[in-house]
């Protein structure tokens, strides 16, 4: 086991939100008459589709993650379930990351018009509830190689789910304005600090209404948060050849009563060689409709990433002292990312009993990482775990992930086999055997 040596699964993007400034000056680009109609080949919108939501005004830099998280939400339960429900930026960031949790990633400040926070923080709590739905998958491409997202996997992931967030330019991109009829941006730097949602897409958008710098047709639907006075009523249209971080999307469900989980979020991995099995045990009664962790967590080269092929996993529920097997279920999703596995049947606890996941696969198991005062700015992110609530499977014995004689016996047994990037003493190595323990990022849906 190697706890957080190496956890980089939530990358730069986080931070980039910190400096997004309205700025809409437009390009000198000067297409004021070639006016385009949209076809219906290679055309997708949300809006055409009869499901927009409220274009905000989020103000102050700061909030723009919470502002396209919420629409991505809103627009979600609209498509998928038919709801007209409103997801309030703000109650989302205080339900989320609210500075009264206790426990995970919190809030340092009340000022939530400026609050910065990123999409795996929202992720977590969607997880944990918001207003009566409960996160049930979250396709996730912040922690893929940007050149494995292909431009099919967004635009499938806007018709299953409704809309997609993503990191862009705003401050300073080569071009944004009036072109054509239409507002555009374009830019292809490194550097992003805004995130929007995405919600439809033209593979024919004329690339002159860009300018002479892009070479190719094609362009994605764009909700800013910058209020209806911005772009064409709160929307552009953004250049497929802008650099783009694409970065989750969400499909929320009203069919869960309850969440539990001893892990308030998943900042670090554990990796072993082999498939490997975790179980975290609980006291609760009710009846259990389904487990959901994140999967497709790969560890290799010194580094960690999230797979775009499929990964699999198989769910246990157990005795508390993991003899007796009560039910299980093999499931299998297309790409990395949080999910739900829904059980074919209810089973029903009624005091202590355990929950197991097995990572088929080179898979790491997401954990919740060591507690950090600065996770970033204007957060910190609190974690605990107890003696006999969390255990991994190895060598063919359930230990205790709370102890730290754990930990030591499995970065022992990796060094001697060659599988860690460190030496045993070196310390990155030694730092891991002195933490305390962590949990699994397994939680548990109640109907």
């Amino acid at each position: 086991m190697k706890r957080s040596i190496a956890s980089v699964l939530l990358l730069s993007f986080l931070m980039g939100a910190a400096s997004c400034k309205k700025d809409t000056d437009p390009s000198a680009v000067d297409l004021s008459g070639a006016f385009y109609s949209h076809g219906e080949d290679g055309y997708f919108s949300m809006l055409d589709e009869g499901y927009p939501v409220a274009v905000r005004d989020q103000g102050p830099p700061g909030s723009c993650c919470a502002h396209a998280c919420a629409a991505t939400i809103e627009r979600n339960i609209r498509y998928t379930s038919g709801d007209d429900f409103e997801v309030d930026p703000y109650y989302l960031l205080v339900d989320n990351v609210g500075m009264d949790k206790g426990e995970g990633a919190m809030l340092t400040t009340e000022h939530y018009a400026t609050a910065i926070t990123s999409v795996n923080n929202i992720e977590w709590g969607m997880a944990d509830g918001y207003e009566g739905y409960v996160l049930t998958a979250a396709p996730t491409y912040y922690g893929m190689p940007e050149t494995e997202v292909t431009r099919q996997m967004i635009q499938s992931a806007i018709r299953t789910y409704g809309g997609v967030t993503a990191d862009i330019q705003i401050t300073t991109p080569a071009i944004n304005g009036w072109h054509g009829g239409y507002y555009t941006l374009y830019d292809n730097s490194e550097s992003l600090n805004h995130i929007v949602n995405i919600l439809g897409w033209d593979d024919n958008f004329p690339a002159e209404l860009f300018g002479d710098s892009v070479t190719s047709d094609g362009a994605w639907l764009v909700q800013n948060s910058f209020g209806e006075d911005w772009g064409d009523g709160g929307y552009c249209w953004v250049s497929y050849e802008t650099h783009i971080q694409f970065m989750d999307t969400f499909q929320v469900s009203d069919e869960y009563s309850e969440v539990i989980s001893h892990a308030p979020g998943a900042y670090g991995e554990l990796v072993t060689e082999g498939e490997p099995t975790v179980g975290s045990v609980y006291d609760h009664t009710g009846s259990i409709g389904g487990v959901g962790t994140y999967l497709g967590w790969c560890y290799g080269d010194g580094y960690m990433t999230i797979t775009t092929s499929e990964c699999s996993v198989t769910v246990e529920v157990r005795s508390a002292d993991f003899s007796e097997v009560l039910y299980s279920q093999d499931a299998t999703f297309p790409m990395g990312g949080y999910y739900v596995v829904e059980f074919d049947e209810p089973v029903e606890v009624d005091g202590e009993f355990a929950v197991v996941i097995t990572y088929h696969g080179d898979q790491a198991i997401p954990v919740e990482g060591s507690s950090m005062e600065n996770m970033g700015s204007e957060l910190t992110y609190v974690t605990s775990c107890e003696l006999g609530n969390s255990f991994i499977f190895y060598d063919e014995e359930w230990r205790d992930l709370a102890d730290p004689a754990t930990s030591e016996y499995i970065l022992t047994a990796m060094a001697e086999e060659g599988l860690l990037p460190y030496d045993l003493d070196s310390p990155e190595v030694q730092a891991a055997m002195s933490e305390p323990g962590t949990d699994p990022y397994i939680n548990v849906l109640f109907v």
